[in-house]
C-alpha cells in the first residue's frame, strides 16, 4: 500500500470475494494485498466499472482511506474506490483526460447516427452527431480527444465526452452553429 497523493491509497492485491449488500446488489470486495485484507467500498454508480473483474484476479485499485466508527470496530482497512487497473497495466484515468489512438470503428445513437468513434484502446470518444460531422474521421485515422473520462459499463475503457478533438473544440462549433 502507498498513498499516491492526499487521501487516495494504491493497494495492489489478489481479489479475495465480492461483498454485498441486503438486497443483493454489489456494495464492494475484500482484497488481499502482502497478508492483509482491504475492504473496498464501491458506489453504485462505480459498480460497473469491476463488473468482468473475477476472484483471484491480480489487481491494483485507487481508493480513498475511510474511517466509518472507532478503529477497533473494523476487522480491516477500510477504503473507497476510485479507479482500478487491472493486471494488464491499462490505467483507466477518471476525470478530465486526454485520450489518443486509431480510429478503429464508429459509434451510432440510439436515433442511428454517429455520435463518436471507438478508439484501438477501447475508448469510445463521444462527440455528438454534430462533432462527429465535423472532424470528417475515417477509419484508422488518428485522433487525439480531450474530455472528461470515466468508465465504459464494462470497465474495458473509457467514455471521453469530449471537448477538443484534434485540436478543434466542439462545444464552442456546436454553440456556433446553434446561434447561426
Amino acid at each position: 500500500m502507498s498513498s499516491l497523493h492526499d487521501d487516495i491509497w494504491s493497494l495492489s492485491g489478489t481479489l479475495e470475494q465480492w461483498l454485498y449488500g441486503p438486497r443483493g446488489e454489489l456494495q464492494g470486495f475484500l482484497l488481499m494485498e502482502r497478508g492483509d485484507e482491504a475492504q473496498v467500498v464501491v458506489s453504485p454508480r462505480d459498480v460497473h466499472t469491476v463488473i468482468g473483474l473475477k476472484i483471484g484476479q491480480q489487481i491494483t485499485v485507487e481508493a480513498v482511506h475511510e474511517v466509518y466508527g472507532p478503529k477497533d470496530e473494523a476487522a480491516h482497512g477500510l477504503y473507497h474506490f476510485v479507479a482500478f487497473t487491472r493486471a494488464r497495466g491499462a490505467h483507466l484515468q477518471l476525470g478530465r483526460a486526454a485520450h489518443s489512438g486509431k480510429v478503429a470503428r464508429f459509434n451510432y445513437a440510439k436515433h442511428g447516427q454517429r455520435n463518436g468513434v471507438v478508439l484501438d484502446t477501447g475508448h469510445f470518444i463521444h462527440t455528438k452527431p454534430h462533432g462527429i460531422a465535423l472532424l470528417d474521421l475515417k477509419v484508422g485515422d488518428t485522433v487525439s480527444a480531450i474530455g472528461e473520462a470515466r468508465p465504459l459499463f464494462d470497465g474495458a475503457g473509457m467514455v471521453v465526452e469530449a471537448d477538443e478533438v484534434n485540436g478543434m473544440a466542439l462545444h464552442e462549433t456546436y454553440e456556433a452553429c446553434q446561434a447561426a
